[in-house]
């Protein structure tokens, strides 16, 4: 009719998500959760019927969302914790002991026990952030956007290098980019400003160096880099940053286990490409005003 599960190890109950019950049949069945995050108690629906001389299954599923280096253990504390009737005169049934469990020790039945590892840290581009046309001599315009996704933890990182790569023609002594920084999805800084700096011989290419320290919260987080850029810069140049998460950012470590971390993927990412458009007005007339006749002296 109903089971109830005991959880014993040192996680929360807010580092794990979407936790049901299922059975052998395909069947899920929702979980209340207790206030302190111990008992998680599921009604089986209308019951599982378990015919003579056969057997049935139940366990606890879920999603891992955080808890780095503790462990999940699922038991069941008592016999009464799991509601038994008979199917023929609806008595009410007690279970035994599982094998190796005698006497009144408890639990009644010990689950297996999960061991959380260290969290991770995956770099993507972000779509939320659209290739757009951004303006000659603009400030704080946006360069691209990445989204960074922490697991099992918050990750913390002290060094990250952004390449800045341009079209033919652009990237000159006069055009690196200017204060370029890093803001969250509150549109708080979190890096920089810094400026580009010449990278290798070619012109084309610049680098942008951080050395602040940035706290990745658990999830996923938009990260955009905005920065300015002057007037030398021609109509359809473009922008595009880069880099390669496994060796651009470096010094990661998890906030929980102290243990490091190195980002994914280890090939490189790249953001949106932004062209550069020179600022144009156009006037024309306005269509919502028709000739007309007016009386003189009138005023209008």
């Amino acid at each position: 009719k109903s089971v109830r599960f005991y959880q014993t190890g040192s996680i929360s109950k807010d580092d794990l998500t979407n936790v049901v019950v299922k059975d052998t049949s395909g069947n899920s069945y929702p979980v209340t959760v207790s206030t302190d995050g111990k008992y998680y108690t599921s009604v089986l629906g209308n019951g599982i019927l378990i015919k003579k001389g056969l057997s049935a299954e139940v366990w606890i599923q879920g999603d891992i969302v955080g808890g780095s280096n503790r462990t999940i253990a699922f038991d069941v504390w008592d016999l009464p914790d799991v509601v038994f009737s008979g199917g023929t005169y609806g008595f009410q049934l007690k279970g035994t002991n599982s094998t190796g469990w005698t006497g009144s020790a408890k639990p009644r039945y010990q689950g297996a026990q999960v061991t959380i590892g260290t969290g991770s840290l995956i770099v993507s581009k972000a779509s939320s952030v659209a290739s757009q046309n951004i303006v000659s001599g603009g400030t704080s315009v946006t360069l691209g956007g990445f989204e960074f996704e922490a697991k099992g933890e918050p990750i913390t990182f002290t060094s990250w290098v952004i390449t800045v790569t341009t079209n033919t023609g652009a990237g000159t002594g006069a055009t690196l980019p200017t204060n370029v920084t890093v803001y969250d999805q509150t549109g708080k800084a979190i890096a920089g400003p810094q400026d580009a700096a010449r990278s290798g011989a070619t012109k084309t290419t610049q680098s942008v160096t951080y050395t602040d320290s940035v706290t990745v919260p658990v999830g996923k987080n938009i990260y955009t880099v905005k920065g300015n850029i002057n007037s030398s810069w021609a109509n359809n140049d473009t922008i595009q940053l880069q880099f390669t998460p496994s060796s651009a950012i470096s010094n990661g470590r998890g906030d929980t286990t102290n243990s490091t971390i190195t980002p994914s993927p280890s090939s490189a990412i790249s953001g949106q490409t932004m062209t550069i458009k020179a600022g144009s007005l156009t006037i024309a007339p306005d269509s919502g005003f028709a000739s007309s006749t007016v009386i003189g002296s009138s005023g209008i």
